[in-house]
């Protein structure tokens, strides 16, 4: 048995059990400047995004920032944080399994999902949170060529790509010159 074995019992265990409950919050109406700075200074790939009463709105992804700000040309010292968010992203409750917030987040292609109940955000959840509660290679823990792990990777890569050519087809459909 591994070391990851002997400290959560199994994919059936609450995903509170692996959730980071130190997450990093924005306000709706914070400039993406101020938004780009948090997430250089704390490190994240992601910010949760917040009214006033800390009601979770949407999440703000460093890819966001790309596509719907900087790509756009847009002024990163005037565009609200809420003008580039996902709106009302997936998310779960922390009594669910690991293996159905696995699940939800290969159905959503999301890689981090915020874990939320009566409306309060409670922490997040990341595929690596997710990984990490199998060990390295998920078939050592799963006896089955059918390991939820695998099949999320596999989303989630195939939900990447699609990104990428539709990004690069808008790309280029922006340096094609009109007539």
């Amino acid at each position: 048995m591994n070391t990851y074995q002997t400290k959560i019992k199994n994919e059936y265990s609450p995903v509170s059990e692996v959730m980071r409950k130190d997450v990093v919050t924005i306000f709706e109406n914070q400039t993406m400047f101020e938004a780009s700075q948090l997430m250089t200074t704390k490190s994240v790939g992601m910010l949760l995004v917040i009214k006033q009463d800390k009601t979770l709105i949407g999440t703000l992804t460093d890819r966001d920032i790309v596509t719907h700000c900087i790509s756009q040309k847009k002024d990163v010292n005037k565009t609200r944080v809420k003008d580039c968010i996902t709106q009302f992203p997936c998310r779960g409750v922390p009594s669910m399994s690991c293996k159905e917030a696995m699940a939800l987040m290969a159905g959503c292609g999301l890689r981090r999902l915020p874990i939320v109940q009566n409306g309060e955000l409670l922490g997040v959840v990341s595929v690596a949170d997710l990984a990490k509660l199998f060990g390295y290679c998920p078939n050592n823990a799963c006896k089955k060529d059918d390991c939820i792990l695998i099949d999320l990777a596999q989303s989630l890569q195939r939900t990447s790509h699609l990104l990428e050519e539709i990004t690069l087809q808008q790309s280029t459909q922006l340096e094609t010159p009109s007539m």
